[in-house]
């Protein structure tokens, strides 16, 4: 009763801890729905429904993060609320004008996007494609607006109500025999997490849309235009990186291997973006209140946040190497095995990606945008490399996948160290001053 008292006590005095379990909670009751609710859904469909959906949800990873043009990650650091309100007015805005544009897409090169994604669904399921780019751009800008005021509870309900109704739709719409029930299952989930968001905007900010003033709004994306400028194609580059094995897999194997990669990719993330999502958002919410003259702080923070996070990640990547294989097929079923030895080969970049995830927000924070795009375009360089080394030498899926993991974890370590180097010369310049 004691040590329960003492551990309690110390949660509720230490607020950055306070914060991530805040985060965490909800978020875990969300994974935990969607974990249990796979096995039902992939016994529901094919690892062809799952090439699917994961080609279309490759092209709203891409799409969707630069949506706002990167706009909203200066919400959480502008220090006046104002201005914070305008950016927020910004991404909003910049994020309709693209989505009418990607419909307009759509309307004429339907058939394009059909023939790339495979034909077997409805054209109609194309337009889920817009609904959820909007929907991306919002929901980006308005996490980072109630982080910048705190409001982890909202963001926590938003992700318990976006897997429950999400896993609900294609569970129900896979029964009732209907073969785009992962796609429709990807726009609730999107929306539904909008809706919760939104509705905190709307009793907190009631004259966001009445007091709408475009000079100010353009005088924050004069003062933030490093961010679409360096970190909008930065950012185009890191979401078109974890989509080039399915690009690859889909143009020279099969939809089917694609759906083997999707399950695998999903679920070795699950248990980690559990985690990584809720603390990256709390740490950047504690290191934009140090601001870019404390380094030292941010540096003592960043080096707990990595030793807490790599305990947890060799956990993970044990059990997930040595019972990937027989876990997959015992929970989803056997022909989902293959998945599982994929999984096997991704714990190692994504354990590391774990690790450093939290400390890519010091990125925002000394707007380090220049660097990111230039690293980011020396990861894709390479990492296509290594799939047209695998094309060449016609090297099989698990060749393809082993070379892919191998190359992904040497470029994660390269910029886990950067970003250190980075803050300790932050540290020497400003105890210069």
């Amino acid at each position: 009763m004691y040590l329960k008292n003492k551990i309690t006590l110390y949660i509720k005095s230490n607020i950055f801890l306070k914060n991530i379990i805040v985060l965490i909670g909800g978020t875990a009751i969300g994974q935990i729905i969607a974990v249990v609710t796979v096995p039902i859904i992939t016994r529901i469909y094919t690892p062809e429904d799952y090439g699917l959906v994961t080609a279309f949800i490759g092209i709203l990873s891409v799409l969707g993060g630069v949506a706002n043009l990167r706009y909203s990650a200066a919400i959480p650091i502008e220090r006046d609320k104002e201005s914070a309100k305008n950016l927020l007015r910004l991404s909003f805005s910049i994020t309709l004008v693209l989505g009418v544009l990607l419909s307009v897409f759509v309307l004429f090169y339907n058939d394009l996007i059909l023939n790339y994604v495979g034909s077997k669904i409805d054209s109609i399921y194309v337009w889920v494609l817009p609904i959820c780019f909007i929907a991306i751009g919002f929901n980006d800008a308005l996490t980072n607006w109630a982080l910048r005021n705190k409001f982890f509870g909202a963001i926590t309900r938003g992700k318990v109500i976006q897997n429950s109704f999400a896993s609900l739709t294609k569970i129900g719409a896979g029964v009732l025999g209907n073969n785009g029930g992962l796609l429709f299952g990807q726009v609730v989930q999107h929306v539904s997490y909008f809706f919760v968001l939104v509705l905190k905007l709307c009793k907190n900010e009631r004259d966001l849309i009445i007091n709408f003033n475009a000079k100010k709004i353009w005088e924050q994306a004069e003062k933030y235009k490093n961010f679409p400028k360096f970190q909008g194609p930065s950012q185009l580059l890191l979401t078109v990186v974890p989509q080039l094995p399915i690009f690859y897999l889909g143009y020279y194997f099969s939809t089917i291997e694609v759906g083997y990669y999707g399950l695998a990719i999903s679920m070795v993330n699950l248990p980690l973006n559990l985690i990584s999502t809720s603390v990256s958002q709390v740490y950047f919410s504690e290191i934009s209140e140090y601001g870019i003259n404390r380094p030292s702080k941010v540096l003592k923070l960043s080096k707990v946040v990595v030793r807490k996070m790599a305990s947890i990640s060799a956990i993970v990547f044990l059990f997930l190497f040595f019972l990937g294989p027989l876990l997959f097929s015992v929970f989803f079923g056997e022909e989902w095995r293959i998945a599982g030895e994929i999984a096997k080969w991704l714990a190692i970049p994504i354990c590391i990606n774990f690790i450093s995830s939290p400390i890519m927000q010091c990125i925002n924070l000394f707007q380090l945008q220049k660097i990111q795009l230039i690293f980011n375009l020396c990861r894709i360089t390479f990492i296509t490399s290594a799939f047209y080394f695998c094309y060449a030498l016609k090297l099989d899926l698990m060749q393809t996948i082993k070379i892919y993991s191998s190359v992904l974890s040497l470029i994660s370590l390269s910029m886990f160290v950067l970003i250190f180097e980075i803050i300790k010369k932050k540290i020497i310049l400003n105890r210069s001053y």
